[in-house]
């Protein structure tokens, strides 16, 4: 097996919140912000200052619900929640070309 596919099967192997952390590194060093993932717990925070009416008019017609663990967002173009469709956000491959480059699981082939 090459280490490509090591560094694949490590990533499917991981558990959602690892999962979510490692693409939002790889959004990090590649400065794509409107790709992150954010978990529920962090929406205050990311739309302190913004008016009940603002927020209402972002999650507008998205199937946002409160009650999913994590959500994102593109300035104000793409707001979901729906668990299948954050997680569409990630691609596999790229994550594991961005590991191998970063030495991140330490793999040998």
């Amino acid at each position: 097996m090459n280490n490509l596919q090591n560094n694949i099967n490590a990533i499917e192997n991981l558990e959602t919140y690892e999962l979510v952390q490692l693409h939002n590194e790889y959004c990090d060093a590649y400065n794509t912000p409107d790709e992150m993932i954010y978990s529920m717990d962090e929406f205050d925070d990311i739309f302190y200052g913004y008016s009940p009416i603002e927020v209402a008019e972002l999650v507008s017609g998205t199937g946002f619900d409160v009650a999913d663990e994590y959500f994102t967002y593109e300035r104000g173009v793409y707001f979901t929640s729906d668990f299948s469709r954050v997680m569409n956000n990630i691609f596999i491959e790229e994550l594991a070309e961005y590991t191998m480059e970063n030495d991140y699981f330490n793999l040998e082939d």
